[in-house]
């Protein structure tokens, strides 16, 4: 799968759109703050849309390295804003297989252990407080070196 994926994100390489979602994450970001909020946003729906971390890292990596310089963003963090926003929305989003695949494996204990996929992310609370760290970290600026 992460093969064929790959080369999906290949063909949209090639077909200019990250070109253009990367001129409109510029013209959004103009401080820091922005930035960083156009980094996670953008790896967030990316994440959420493949439902695999990796995907989302590679295929805007250069992206955020680029958005991030401009605005002054120390490396690390930008790193550490794409890592941790890929592991929070892909974990949280319940059609992605880090929720299908335990509701599946929870239903072959028989209906009382069934679960939903959509009552996962609810439980998930190593994603659940990286995604309020996060959040406090963007929107204070906590962590942010020069």
């Amino acid at each position: 799968m992460l093969i064929a994926v790959f080369a999906l994100l290949g063909v949209v390489e090639r077909s200019g759109l990250f070109e253009d979602v990367g001129m409109f994450l510029a013209r959004f970001a103009k401080s820091e703050r922005s930035a960083e909020i156009a980094i996670v946003f953008s790896a967030g729906i990316l994440s959420m849309v493949t439902g695999v971390i990796s995907v989302a890292t590679v295929a805007l990596g250069d992206l955020v390295n680029e958005i991030g310089e401009k605005a002054g963003i120390n490396r690390y963090r930008r790193a550490n804003l794409l890592d941790c926003t890929g592991c929070v929305f892909c974990f949280l989003s319940p059609w992605t297989v880090h929720c299908v695949i335990p509701a599946q494996q929870s239903a072959q204990f028989g209906k009382d252990f069934a679960v939903a996929p959509a009552s996962i992310p609810f439980v998930n609370f190593y994603s659940l407080c990286m995604m309020v760290i996060l959040i406090v970290a963007v929107a204070t600026g906590y962590g942010r070196k020069h």
